[in-house]
């Protein structure tokens, strides 16, 4: 689904997914509806567990709520310690991420 930005994680980013498939059934000989679709998901700060709900997805037809999806985190991302912080910002002052001025 993508990947979101994790606090203090020791990985950078968290790859999220959906807990269930995202179908939305038309009935046979029916024309498929101006089907849309929102993201909602929490700021992630480690430590979190595979299974976390992180968020959320909401199905809409026509402006109208139909299904509601929640959104967890692929794989445990622990607590980064001291070190490990240091070594993410020392690499991203190095690839430019982060700007000094």
């Amino acid at each position: 689904m993508g990947k979101k930005v994790v606090n203090k994680g020791k990985e950078k980013y968290a790859e999220l997914v959906l807990t269930e498939d995202a179908t939305n059934l038309i009935k046979k000989g029916e024309q498929s509806n101006n089907v849309t679709y929102e993201i909602k998901t929490n700021n992630l700060e480690a430590p979190l567990k595979k299974g976390d709900i992180v968020g959320t997805l909401i199905l809409k037809e026509n402006n109208k709520k139909i299904k509601t999806i929640n959104i967890t985190v692929k794989n445990n991302i622990d607590k980064a310690n001291f070190i490990d912080l240091y070594l993410h910002n020392f690499k991203d002052i190095i690839s430019g991420e982060i700007d000094l001025k």
